[in-house]
């Protein structure tokens, strides 16, 4: 994406929160267990948006398959960061017990 058409992403936002330096170490919430059986620390997992009700939720992709949602509330300007034109990835930074957590940063 050119350089101009991502000067809008930390409009009104502190540089600190800037979506191009966002980095947010996290868990997945509501895991979908068939999916989480199939990640591995390292994996790289897509940061989309979903439809729920009448709201927007973040969540990560294995494949297509809904891994499960990120709920932190650090992620509250991502939707509108991503609507923007910005691309995250979520890298699997460790999983014990069907907890898996993440690291989501925008891809370079």
């Amino acid at each position: 994406m050119a350089e101009s058409e991502r000067d809008g992403c930390n409009d009104g936002f502190e540089p600190l929160t800037n979506c191009d330096l966002l980095s947010i170490d996290t868990e997945i919430s509501s895991p979908d267990g068939e999916v989480i059986k199939q990640i591995h620390e390292g994996d790289r997992l897509k940061v989309a948006l979903q439809l729920s009700g009448d709201s927007t939720v973040v969540v990560v992709k294995l494949q297509g398959q809904i891994a499960g949602e990120i709920t932190s509330p650090e992620v509250r300007q991502l939707p509108e960061w991503i609507v923007r034109g910005t691309d995250y990835i979520a890298t699997v930074t460790g999983k014990k017990n069907g907890i898996v957590r993440v690291r989501i940063s925008p891809i370079e």
